[in-house]
């Protein structure tokens, strides 16, 4: 089993609300949109490396919320933050 992805609290909750968000109809109506405009397009721009990076930073961004389905509450440590010594 790999190792699991630690995460700090705010990184948790983020993570559960992209879930919550994207769970509801209109999220998953809005996803499919994205995932058809951004991801299933060749992110390469001939000629235009800055066309490219912008491309490849849209497709990126959703599969970033895919990837937020994915991992699962037990493939998640929450690190807590370490007590500032005084």
């Amino acid at each position: 089993m790999a190792e699991p992805l630690r995460v700090s609290r705010a990184q948790a909750i983020e993570l559960a609300l992209v879930r919550r968000v994207f769970t509801t109809v209109d999220g998953q109506a809005l996803l499919a949109q994205w995932q058809q405009t951004f991801c299933r397009r060749r992110s390469f721009v001939d000629g235009d490396p800055h066309g490219t990076a912008f491309r490849e930073g849209q497709r990126d961004f959703v599969e970033q919320i895919l990837d937020a389905f994915a991992l699962s509450q037990a493939e998640m440590v929450i690190e807590e933050p370490e007590e500032a010594v005084a």
